[in-house]
């Protein structure tokens, strides 16, 4: 198995270097006593292993703010009998002409989620509940789950061809999926590029 800082497959290797190098530096700033003490945990090396851990284990959402649509709506009952106001709407709307709602991406560390292993035909899925100030991640089953079954997620999009899976699980989880239905598919031909793991 690779180390688990390659598992940023969206950084090239100098791209992935550069910004564990800065993020173990800036801990190290801001945690200085604790680096003093304990200066392996600040290595470059371990400190990329514990980023790529979080990346592999990590549950991303997106949260929307209704700011930008609360703040709309009031100026544009404002606008109604205040020009001034209009004025100040057309301008508004004009620098951001396609923009409604403001996004932010966010991942949360959830130990018992990370603990769920993949499946090509998942029991059971993330669901995520944003709140104003809060985000719940629910796993919720897909089907009735008998006593003994373990509960497994879909890593990535199981619509896929078995080779564009492995391929994808290969890249970013470093691993060879070996589920009923990857086996099944490869056993019938339709895996064609690949073998049955012995």
């Amino acid at each position: 198995m690779p180390p688990w800082h390659r598992v940023f497959t969206y950084l090239n290797p100098t791209e992935t270097a550069k910004v564990t190098l800065k993020t173990a530096a800036l801990l190290k700033t801001a945690l200085a006593s604790t680096a003093r003490a304990y200066p392996s945990l600040f290595e470059p090396n371990f400190w990329g292993q514990i980023l790529g851990m979080l990346e592999v284990n990590s549950v991303g959402f997106r949260v929307i703010s209704g700011s930008v649509s609360r703040h709309l709506e009031a100026v544009g009952k404002e606008a109604q009998t205040n020009a001034k106001a209009g004025v100040q709407l057309h301008d508004l709307l004009r620098a951001i002409p396609d923009v409604r709602e403001v996004q932010a991406d966010g991942t949360a560390f959830c130990s018992t989620v990370s603990t769920i292993n993949h499946d090509c035909r998942p029991n059971a899925q993330l669901i995520t509940h944003l709140g104003d100030t809060t985000v719940e991640i629910v796993v919720r089953a897909l089907r009735v789950i008998p006593p003994g079954e373990e509960v497994t997620i879909a890593y990535i999009n199981v619509e896929q061809s078995v080779e564009k899976r492995a391929e994808s699980l290969r890249n970013k989880y470093a691993f060879t999926c070996e589920c009923r239905r990857c086996s099944s598919e490869i056993g019938t031909g339709r895996g064609r590029g690949l073998k049955r793991r012995r």
